[in-house]
């Protein structure tokens, strides 16, 4: 006994200030009562001295030290072992056995008292913390809490005024135990729960309790992996009426501690079984992609055309269908938004490892993919092209000769060679691929070293998409394209950029782009043109831009002339009715090196020439300054469905942000490097702003931001990347804020630092305020 309590001494105790006289009562109260006769002590007297020794060790080590050893029962076989080490007399079994229960009686007394010591004492400490204070509570797993021990033991610590978090899955119970005050509750499930509940409406439908029964199991069984606890939300969002017998189904397959791969893996089968057979053929064809490859969304829904995956009518239509595809892919979460832009549109999504492992063997299972092609070939060819190629082979290989890899090269409709490298030095095998794979619907070389495109280009005439972004191409490489049917024409600024604006922003001296195809109005099918660059002297193909009466999305670069930026006004003017997207950068001419600020009282002539500003313009992106006028102002002011603005090394008056305040549709705002009439101080006054959700403020230009009452009510972000910031101020009145982004490594002022940490959102947890 005695050295089972020394080395329990040794493993670490708390001292709590009890008295010696407390323990003697308890252990004479137990100790047997003094012999009366010779021979009765006589027999006692083993048992007796044997107690009182152990005894008074026990005492000895309790008057200071607690420990958590001393709380458990000493087994019978310690004990014997230590009277055994210790040389002691064996009694004898019954004495013995009196002797144990006796010892057993004592430590167990001690126990109960000490208990109740413990409690005392942190009772008091609690409670003088508490004086005076409001009191939070929350309660780790409460489902296995006794709710009324629990609010008594609240009771003895005075919390008169408290509120109580209930982390917990069993929500009435909690309401029993809050005695008619509504508990906050802290479960994600609860949480996934109640929004189950109102995407579908059950609460007042008679089937209330099935809905919350089911909907309850359900989400029980996915909590595994929460991934898939968001699917099936999704999935109630995407489709709220769900009949009994889907949702019991669901139900059945899933079990309660299964393992997460399987029960998601049955959760991706119910999602995936809600879509129509083509959105089923275009989610299996993600899995020519990599695992965790970003895939971005006009590469996307480009190819799925040009497969033949979505067909309708003509190309807008069956564009506008992919479109759909995607948006409803996303809804269920079977693919995972990557990049969002400011208006909410997602521009490139990934796969959950899960949801990639069984698409892949869905495509095996309904022959999407060609097992002939390892993967990293595949991703570049039509689906079922025919292409016989070894794993060990490079596409160079195929680009040298295409006959050798397939005898039916019609097959092929999509090349996509984005992110090949090393072909700079092998022009030839473009002019191999112009004259072999003449049903060419889809070419991609995105991200490649090619410099120019061979005169056989314009044998492609079945060519719909030409994507040649982020190649360092000649200005002259599309100068003589001309292929009637293409719909996409996506070229890109190359040069060295300075800026992180992810639409390719960067210094106009550095940058330089291809030149526009001589004969663009011939194309009478183009849908998208970006971004070219009208010929120095040359206007005339900027008006008949207007020609190309499909046209919705363009991106052109001009110069700083009178007669280019007249022609493109005008032809944009004709577009008034088809114009989405429209992005115009401006440069000075050679013969100027520098921009000049623009001449306010030529803005009248400039608008003169854009009789009809675009109806349903979203996006606007206007880089640069021309000494004729104010562009912005020209766009901002009749356009009223303009979601996303982008203004980039150009002047704002106080008059260019009241146009901007007054667009209703306005959701993200981007200023880089701007020069303000206010000197370096952003100032949101105009009594606008409604809808605005993002704000982005980059390069130097503006040094303070200042935010008035009821201004931008809804703006939830706000990126703010210069150098020399001075305030930050009016964060307060923007009740939805959630995001500030600064630059990595910059020292805020106290002023800045003191403005967020004031903001009501600062403790939000779902708050990102990187600081």
């Amino acid at each position: 006994m005695k050295k089972y309590l020394e080395s329990a001494g040794e493993t670490g105790s708390c001292t709590i200030g009890v008295k010696h006289p407390q323990y003697v009562a308890i252990l004479w109260e137990l100790l047997p009562k003094q012999a009366t006769t010779p021979a009765k002590a006589a027999k006692n007297k083993p048992c007796k001295d044997h107690i009182v020794k152990n005894i008074k060790d026990i005492t000895l080590k309790i008057e200071v030290h607690i420990t958590p050893e001393l709380l458990l029962p000493v087994s019978l076989h310690q004990q014997d072992k230590s009277m055994e080490e210790s040389g002691e007399d064996q009694l004898s079994p019954p004495d013995q056995e009196d002797c144990r229960e006796r010892i057993e009686q004592v430590l167990k007394r001690i126990k109960e008292h000490l208990l109740r010591l413990l409690i005392q004492e942190t009772v008091g400490k609690v409670k003088k913390h508490l004086q005076g204070t409001r009191t939070l509570v929350v309660l780790l797993n409460a489902s296995g809490y006794k709710w009324d021990e629990t609010a008594k033991a609240l009771q003895d610590l005075g919390c008169s005024s408290m509120a109580v978090v209930v982390t917990t899955n069993y929500k009435q119970r909690a309401n029993e135990f809050c005695y008619g005050t509504e508990p906050i509750v802290y479960s994600s499930i609860e949480y996934y729960h109640e929004t189950a509940l109102q995407l579908t409406n059950r609460r007042v439908n008679d089937d209330e309790k099935y809905s919350a029964t089911i909907f309850h199991e359900i989400l029980q069984k996915l909590r595994v992996d929460h991934f898939f606890v968001k699917m099936f939300i999704h999935a109630l969002f995407a489709n709220p009426m769900r009949s009994r017998e889907e949702l019991d189904k669901l139900n059945n397959s899933l079990v309660f501690g299964e393992f997460a791969e399987t029960n998601g893996y049955r959760m991706i089968k119910f999602s995936y079984n809600d879509l129509p057979r083509e959105y089923k053929a275009c989610l299996l064809y993600l899995a020519i992609f990599h695992k965790r490859e970003k895939i971005d969304r006009t590469r996307l829904i480009g190819r799925w055309v040009a497969e033949g995956l979505i067909t309708r009518q003509d190309w807008p239509s069956s564009v506008s269908q992919a479109e759909h595809c995607f948006e409803v892919l996303a809804a269920l979460w079977l693919v995972l938004p990557s990049d969002v832009d400011a208006a909410g549109k997602v521009k490139s999504i990934t796969l959950h490892p899960l949801v990639y492992n069984f698409i892949t063997k869905m495509a095996r299972k309904e022959h999407i993919l060609d097992t002939r092609l390892s993967l990293h070939l595949a991703r570049h060819f039509s689906v079922l092209s025919n292409i016989r190629l070894r794993p060990s082979d490079s596409m160079l290989d195929f680009l040298k000769q295409p006959s050798r890899a397939s005898s039916q090269l019609n097959l092929v409709k999509v090349l996509d060679l984005e992110g090949c490298a090393s072909l700079r030095d092998n022009q030839r095998w473009l002019r191999n691929v112009c004259t072999s794979l003449i049903l060419l619907k889809y070419l991609s070389l995105r991200n490649t070293d090619v410099t120019q495109l061979p005169k056989e280009i314009n044998r492609l005439q079945q060519l719909e998409v030409l994507d040649i972004r982020q190649t360092p191409m000649n200005a002259t490489a599309i100068k003589h394209l001309m292929l009637l049917k293409l719909k996409r024409l996506l070229a890109s600024r190359i040069g060295q950029c300075t800026g992180t604006d992810t639409g390719g922003g960067a210094d106009a001296n550095i940058l330089s782009t291809v030149q526009m195809p001589h004969k663009v109005r011939k194309m009478m099918d183009l849908e998208v043109m970006s971004h070219v660059q009208a010929s120095e002297h040359q206007a005339t193909e900027l008006r008949e831009i207007g020609q190309l009466w499909q046209l919705r999305v363009l991106g052109v670069v001009i110069y700083d002339r009178k007669a280019q930026l007249e022609n493109l006004l005008q032809g944009i003017s004709d577009l008034n009715e088809s114009l989405r997207s429209l992005s115009i950068e401006i440069k000075p001419p050679p013969s100027r090196q520098t921009a000049t600020p623009p001449d306010v009282s030529a803005a009248g002539a400039i608008s003169a020439h854009c009789k009809n500003t675009p109806k349903l313009l979203e996006s606007l992106r206007i880089s640069g300054v021309t000494m004729y006028g104010s562009l912005h102002q020209l766009f901002t002011r009749g356009c009223n469905k303009l979601a996303k603005v982008t203004l980039h090394s150009t002047f704002l008056y106080q008059d260019d942000m009241e146009s901007l305040a007054h667009l209703h549709n306005l959701r993200g705002l981007r200023l880089r490097h701007v020069t303000l009439h206010t000197g370096g101080k952003l100032i949101i006054d105009t009594n606008g702003f409604q809808n605005l959700k993002y704000l982005a403020v980059e390069g130097g230009g503006i040094t303070d931001i200042n935010f008035k009452p009821g201004e931008a009510p809804k703006l939830e972000k706000i990126i703010w990347l210069v150098n020399g910031m001075e305030s930050l101020s009016g964060i307060n009145y923007l009740p939805k804020l959630k995001e500030i982004v600064f630059n990595n490594g910059v020292r805020l002022p106290h002023q800045i630092e003191q403005a967020i940490e004031d903001h009501p959102n600062y403790i939000d947890s779902n708050c990102e305020w990187q600081v």
